[in-house]
Order: structure tokens, then C-alpha cells, then sequence
């Protein structure tokens, strides 16, 4: 009797685990533990992806702007050399030359000093004597024709007006075979801080000598210093170091 019942009893508890040996073969739901660590690893993964491409991105933006600022850079410092490799400044020396005509050198002129009336009278006289003067020496009247437009600015209404008269039978190398005229200067006043009036005494001359005709002359001339600084022509630097220019003039017999 006793196998017996043990015999039932057997199979009793295998009926019983039957059906959780069945769920167990054909899968059985996820204990309640488990689920929330799936949810979250699923959860999870989209964040994830946002962390990844805001890094991306942030890599990308600091690797452009770490481009444009190298450009900006390199852009000033090319452009900070052409600058300065334009800029090619000569400096004035000094030079006296006393009594026994040795050279003595006295050094750099660091600032340039103001430029003084009397200076810029003469030299107002000397370009009117320039203008106006004709001599039979070709050489002397090309030295005059330089020293002349040395003061001149292109493109100015005196620089119009002085090639309209190198471009006419008035040009010195036209009247030069006729005439030889000479200049004497009479007065030079400063009407205003730009503005200068210049008399003079005009003598015609023919080629023997021979006065011809004598009269008086009068001109206003205006008078623009600009600092001389160097412009690839070095003749034109030496005769008007000073940097004395004439932007407009207008002459006229005097009455």
C-alpha cells in the first residue's frame, strides 16, 4: 500500500509541474523584474544617438571655426606685409658743406619741420622764372622743363594748363629759335595762408640781343605742401624735397 500511494503521489506532482514545465519550453513572460531593466536600455538608446550627434555637430562647428579663424589670420598677416612692403620710405640726411667744400655729414632729419614762407617764396620765384623764362640752350631748357613740373601735380588744373602750352607753338623750344626771354622777378607777397601773388618784369630778346619788347607781368599761384615720401622717381624727390607743390595759377599783364 505504501508504494502505491508513494506511486500517486509521483504522479500527482507531475501533473502539478506540468504546465510550468510547459510554459518554461515554449517561453514564458519576463518577471516583473526584468521589464524595467529592458524598458530602460530601450529608453536609453535614443538619448544615447542625441549625445552622439550633438558631439558630432560640436566637433564639426569648433573644426570650422578653428578653419575661419587660421584664415582670418593668415589673411592679416599677408596683407600686413604687402602693407609694409609698399610702404618704402626714404629718410632725409643732412649734409653741410662749409666754406673749404668738404662735406660734413650732420645726421637723419627724424621730423620733418614746418616749411617757411621764404622758402616758399623762392620757390615760387624760381618756378615762375622756369615758366616763363626761354633760352636758346636746349639742355638748360630740359633742366627748367623738369625742375618745373617736379612741383605739379597730376591731374591739377596747373598741370592741364602747362601741358596745353608744352603742347602749343608757346612751348620754350618753338620760341626759343625766334626769342630768348628773361625774367625778373619785382615782388612776391602772400595774399593768404595757400595763396601767393608773384610780380615780374618780362624782357623779349631777339637772338643777337636785341630788346624787342619789355613788360610787366603778374600771376596768383596757390601752393599745397604734401610731405615728400618716396614714389619710385628719385629726380623728382631731389628737386622738390620739400615737398612744395602747385595745384593751380593764373597770370596776366599787369596794368
Amino acid at each position: 500500500m505504501a508504494g502505491k500511494h508513494s506511486q500517486n503521489s509521483t504522479e500527482r506532482n507531475c501533473f502539478m509541474t506540468f504546465p510550468q514545465n510547459l510554459k518554461n519550453l515554449f517561453g514564458s513572460q519576463k518577471s516583473k523584474q526584468e521589464i524595467p531593466k529592458t524598458k530602460v536600455k530601450i529608453l536609453d538608446r535614443p538619448q544615447n544617438y542625441r549625445d552622439i550627434l550633438g558631439s558630432l555637430v560640436s566637433q564639426k562647428l569648433n573644426w570650422q571655426l578653428f578653419a575661419m579663424g587660421s584664415w582670418l589670420v593668415s589673411f592679416i598677416a599677408v596683407g600686413g606685409m604687402v602693407y609694409v612692403a609698399t610702404q618704402v620710405k626714404i629718410v632725409p640726411y643732412l649734409v653741410e658743406v662749409p666754406t673749404n667744400h668738404i662735406p660734413v655729414a650732420l645726421g637723419t632729419i627724424s621730423t620733418p619741420s614746418p616749411v617757411n614762407d621764404a622758402i616758399i617764396e623762392a620757390t615760387l620765384a624760381q618756378w615762375i622764372e622756369d615758366i616763363r623764362t626761354v633760352s636758346p640752350d636746349k639742355t638748360l631748357e630740359r633742366s627748367i622743363t623738369k625742375r618745373l613740373y617736379s612741383h605739379l601735380l597730376t591731374g591739377t588744373p596747373a598741370h592741364t594748363k602747362i601741358q596745353e602750352i608744352f603742347a602749343s607753338d608757346l612751348r620754350p623750344e618753338i620760341r626759343g629759335l625766334n626769342t630768348i626771354v628773361d625774367i625778373n622777378i619785382t615782388s612776391v607777397l602772400k595774399e593768404s595762408p595757400s595763396t601767393w601773388q608773384i610780380d615780374w618784369t618780362e624782357i623779349v630778346r631777339a637772338r643777337n640781343g636785341q630788346i624787342k619788347q619789355q613788360f610787366k607781368m603778374k600771376a596768383l599761384i596757390t601752393v599745397e605742401i604734401i610731405p615728400p615720401v618716396s614714389s619710385g622717381n628719385e629726380e623728382n624727390l631731389l628737386l622738390n624735397p620739400l615737398g612744395i607743390f602747385i595745384p593751380s595759377f593764373s597770370w596776366s599783364r599787369a596794368s
